[in-house]
């Protein structure tokens, strides 16, 4: 995994814990390697890990600025190369403790330097399953159109972009399984490995958990204070990263073309947004309308208080976790063609890249005039957690 899977305290890792739960709830036996950017969440994670796998590996990732400008292998792959010393001590892990597994489980391409090594070390012909978030490179294209040329960032994307397109491919090409959790990308992941057995798997988000939200004594505390603060207010819920400026340049859009749009019949209404590095971009912006929130514990309290929420993104990668947990909690959602694109959900959430139209879905949700249950009977159909523990099933088992 290209990342800690607990604490889950972003989307990326949310998904990563629960296919640990899911897996360890369908009675596989796991050994899980991870790579890691701090060190004390391995700390805090170490007892919840222990209890869905039976062993862990992990590394710190190398972030050396040499790494950007590999002619072939892109920076967040080779960033998650174990070096020369990590290599060995992978080696023993896996002749001691993974030696004959059945499946191996390549989660991104950014993991892929540690797949190769891992496949070459087994004991016998292993199945490889892919599972693919996203195309890989149109993600970063995304990132490369909506960054500032005065961000640096902007032309790691663009080289990230041209290496992923054909790195991501040999990935496709090694795997014998994969599965996309964008009904959209499939077709995409036959072209290139046409032998592979290709399907659609949904996200999992929370399984067996309640779909009301229940709070505990810290979120309830800044439950009352959201609740005290933002007395009488319609609330309009936007959370993602901003890590990288991603989703920072829809999130404008709605601040400038959208949202007075709103203010204009709902004089009353707040926008709240947030979430990793919002500070950073819209700090300065704050009024009484905009409500701008970052590095909190939790965003339970904003979602179990806000009356709307958004989903603004110009990316059409993969699904969007954001999307499912809002309709997890029976939250009315607006969004971007793109937020909801290959979800399944496309024919009945709100979507428009038309401010006009968008805020006119905003307003008939706030002033109660919209009705969702084909939203939720929907979801219920395509994201049910039975349903997607008998997919998982049936793809660990089967042998075609």
């Amino acid at each position: 995994m290209p990342d800690i899977p607990y604490p889950p305290v972003n989307g990326g890792r949310l998904d990563y814990y629960y296919q640990l739960v899911l897996l360890h709830y369908l009675g596989a036996q796991v050994h899980v390697i991870y790579c890691y950017n701090n060190v004390q969440d391995i700390n805090i994670g170490a007892d919840e890990l222990s209890k869905l796998c039976k062993d862990n590996y992990s590394f710190s990732r190398n972030k050396d600025i040499f790494h950007a400008v590999h002619p072939t292998i892109p920076y967040y792959a080779l960033s998650n190369k174990p070096s020369s010393k990590e290599i060995n001590r992978l080696h023993d892990f896996i002749i001691n403790y993974c030696i004959d597994i059945d499946i191996l489980i390549i989660e991104q391409p950014h993991v892929f330097e540690i797949a190769k090594l891992v496949i070459k070390w087994l004991n016998k012909k292993t199945t490889i399953i892919y599972r693919m978030q996203n195309i890989e490179h149109l993600f970063f294209q995304d990132l490369f159109k909506t960054t500032a040329w005065t961000n640096p960032r902007k032309y790691l994307y663009l080289l990230e972009m041209f290496r992923m397109a054909k790195y991501e491919r040999k990935v496709i090409e090694r795997a014998d399984k994969i599965v996309c959790v964008s009904q959209k990308e499939t077709s995409y992941v036959k072209k290139i490995n046409p032998q592979a057995k290709v399907s659609w798997l949904p996200v999992m988000y929370r399984p067996n958990e309640d779909r009301i939200i229940t709070l505990s004594k810290d979120e309830m505390i800044e439950f009352n204070l959201l609740k005290e603060r933002l007395a009488n207010k319609k609330i309009v819920l936007f959370t993602s990263s901003f890590v990288g400026g991603f989703n920072v340049q829809a999130t404008r859009w709605f601040i400038n073309e959208v949202f007075p749009l709103i203010q204009e019949r709902l004089p009353n209404v707040i926008f709240m947004f947030g979430g990793f590095y919002a500070d950073k971009y819209f700090s300065n912006i704050m009024n009484d309308s905009l409500y701008v929130f970052s590095k909190v514990k939790s965003v339970k309290p904003y979602i179990a208080i806000a009356d709307l929420n958004v989903i603004l993104t110009t990316s059409e990668a993969g699904a969007k976790l954001k999307l499912m947990e809002a309709i997890f909690y029976y939250k009315k959602t607006v969004s971007t063609p793109e937020g909801v694109y290959g979800s399944g959900l496309e024919d009945c959430v709100p979507n428009t890249n038309d401010p006009t139209i968008f805020a006119e879905y905003c307003i008939e949700i706030l002033n109660g005039n919209m009705e969702f249950s084909a939203v939720w009977k929907k979801y219920d159909e395509l994201y049910n957690t039975e349903n997607i523990k008998n997919k998982v099933k049936q793809l660990l088992l089967s042998r075609d």
